[in-house]
């Protein structure tokens, strides 16, 4: 149980082991309320199975996670149950239960190209958005050799992807003198 404010906005993350069965079910209540429900019988907040972007073609998504806006000040119940009734000591989650932490994490595809100089790749940036991060994303090059440029490489407010071109400088020399390709990085910036 724990206590919080009216308008309070409450994260529960729940991370599932490997080994565990991915049938878990995570819900907000107040004690005295039946599961999941408030005093007028409504759904609080109510979880199975939260599709991770980041995860990619993931043909399973087993972790659970909720954002609830608290009607009430009060104690609540976050209650995690498995939706086959299995569980034992050998079922290891991983919970956060927090306020909200906006965040984001960058997926550049293709994930690597090959450029000539003077020549330009066109690349797609997906923003994977969390605990209600809105902002617009500026994105720039990391450890880039001189020239390497970026064009319309914003992610807007409230999308969730981008599309933008790298160029590579006209000029020789995008090679480190071991003649090792350049592998610049790809950063974000809120």
């Amino acid at each position: 149980m724990t206590s919080f404010s009216r308008g309070d906005v409450v994260v529960v993350d729940l991370g599932i082991a490997a080994k565990v069965r991915p049938c878990v079910v995570v819900s907000v209540s107040k004690p005295d309320s039946q599961r999941s429900m408030d005093a007028d019988g409504k759904q609080l907040a109510f979880n199975d199975d939260f599709e991770d972007k980041g995860f990619g073609p993931n043909t399973h998504h087993a972790d659970s996670y909720l954002a609830a806006t608290l009607p009430a000040d009060g104690t609540y119940f976050i209650q995690i149950t498995d939706t086959q009734g299995q569980g034992g000591p050998e079922f290891a989650y991983r919970l956060r239960i927090s306020e909200p932490r906006p965040d984001f994490a960058l997926r550049v595809v293709p994930s690597s190209i090959s450029l000539r100089t003077g020549m330009s790749a066109p690349l797609t940036v997906f923003a994977l958005r969390r605990d209600g991060f809105t902002n617009a994303i500026n994105l720039k090059l990391k450890d880039a050799p001189e020239g390497f440029s970026l064009s319309g490489a914003r992610v807007l407010e409230n999308q969730d992807k981008a599309q933008f071109t790298l160029k590579a400088p006209p000029q020789r020399g995008c090679a480190r003198a071991t003649g090792e390709p350049a592998r610049p990085t790809q950063v974000g910036v809120a």
